[in-house]
């Protein structure tokens, strides 16, 4: 069926007697019930088509040019750069969901994109700009697993953007995205998958890789938690960060990523048929070599106790080559060569280092034993009042070292102390 038309898209379309149809039509926000998530608002009609359908290039030729500003969010360097350009934006979905319709726009007259448009009101700039940050971190997540992740689990992820319209009224920001040749059927992708067809399943299995890779590439700190599939491409994440500083409005913090890590733990220790406590062991890389090897990207039905392989063997086992024949198993015997050297040389440097700083410690001890021995030894061979309390008993002399060798009588302590202090009969200061 003909898509219907933007009436409610009265701040996106500068035309004055389209605003006044959006006033007497306004969008309703509930849908009857009954009514298919899929259906367009009741107050969304479609026009009566007078003939063929028109092709999109011929639809964005009746819209106007006007000034607009593409925003691109770049992960690495956590910047936004930002490039002026003119566009045609559509005046009719050509697709819609439960949330966003689907707005065909031309970039410089030359390439086709398409804008999401909530169908209940504008996102604000906020949400739109936390969703392109969201997406970018995920296309930078699923570049890094794909350079370790065997061929059958390879996500993509589809490019996302903000894009200002200068012209229109208040300036709204909306995010738009690659146009694909495909359907525009989204379907929700998470730990569990959302039937037992095998698609979805084989798609779960997928994302749950992604998520641990994700999950532990950022040291336990952030969570891909759900997505949407479209047309072959991830799209939508929903991400959970420790400290709730990602994840915009959706994000459930630290509660929430240890709520899916007990998820995880269940299910995944009984398909790769490994304990619990050892799972969160495993490196990313070797999470995905195991669920490769159970089958899990490929299967037709998700293994059970009848149809499970044997427990994986450890880094030293071959699994199954993949469908890169005798190359790609010796590229990967080569990678846990490079990673067991790596992974002996670290330990060598530990050890090093532990036997230099116990060098030092002990070093550090001598030198206090010696600088103590000096000490004592200076004390020993100084004159003076050190002398005086050492010899005498409660810090006086004793009798048989004062007294005079004629009389045998011992003088008085005051003019001891003044011989001791003063041995050459000098005057005290």
């Amino acid at each position: 069926p003909e898509a219907p038309p933007l009436k409610n898209f009265n701040k996106l379309v500068p035309c004055k007697v389209y605003e006044e149809e959006v006033v007497k039509q306004p969008l309703s926000r509930e849908r009857p019930k009954g009514e298919s998530k899929n259906a367009p608002p009741k107050d969304v009609k479609s026009e009566e088509s007078s003939g063929p359908p028109k092709s999109v290039s011929e639809q964005l030729s009746e819209s106007p040019e006007e000034r607009s500003e593409r925003l691109s969010f770049h992960t690495e360097r956590n910047t936004w750069e930002s490039q002026p350009l003119t566009v045609q934006v559509a005046k009719k979905m050509f697709s819609f969901g439960a949330k966003y319709g689907c707005i065909h726009v031309k970039e410089n007259g030359r390439r086709v994109r398409v804008l999401k448009k909530r169908l209940d009101g504008l996102e604000t700039t906020d949400e739109v700009y936390d969703k392109v940050k969201m997406q970018g971190l995920a296309t930078l997540c699923a570049k890094l697993f794909c350079d370790q992740a065997p061929a059958t689990c390879q996500p993509k992820i589809l490019a996302c953007e903000a894009m200002i319209l200068k012209q229109r009224p208040n300036q709204p920001v909306i995010r738009v995205e690659d146009l694909l040749d495909e359907s525009y059927a989204k379907s929700p992708i998470s730990l569990e998958p959302q039937t037992q067809a095998a698609q979805d399943v084989q798609e779960a299995h997928k994302f749950a890789a992604f998520q641990y890779f994700a999950y532990c590439q950022t040291g336990h700190g952030m969570l891909f938690n759900s997505a949407s599939s479209v047309g072959g491409y991830w799209t939508d994440p929903v991400v959970f960060s420790a400290d709730q500083s990602l994840g915009g409005s959706g994000d459930q913090g630290y509660d929430g990523i240890k709520e899916w890590e007990q998820r995880f733990t269940r299910k995944y220790s009984y398909l790769l048929v490994t304990p619990e406590d050892e799972l969160w062991d495993l490196e990313p890389d070797e999470m995905t070599r195991r669920m490769a090897y159970q089958g899990l990207f490929n299967s037709i039905q998700p293994p059970t106790s009848s149809n499970r392989l044997p427990p994986w063997k450890g880094t030293s086992a071959v699994a199954p080559p993949e469908s890169g024949g005798d190359s790609q198993q010796t590229e990967a015997q080569k990678k846990r060569e490079r990673d067991a050297r790596r992974a002996r040389e670290d330990e060598e440097y530990k050890l090093e280092e532990l036997k230099r700083r116990m060098r030092e410690m002990n070093e550090a001890e001598q030198d206090k034993i010696r600088r103590e021995e000096a000490e004592q030894a200076e004390i020993e061979a100084s004159p003076g009042v050190y002398k005086v309390l050492r010899d005498g008993e409660d810090g006086f002399p004793t009798h048989q070292a004062t007294t005079s060798s004629r009389t045998g009588v011992s003088p008085p302590i005051s003019r001891v102390l003044d011989e001791r202090l003063n041995p050459l009969d000098q005057p005290p200061s």
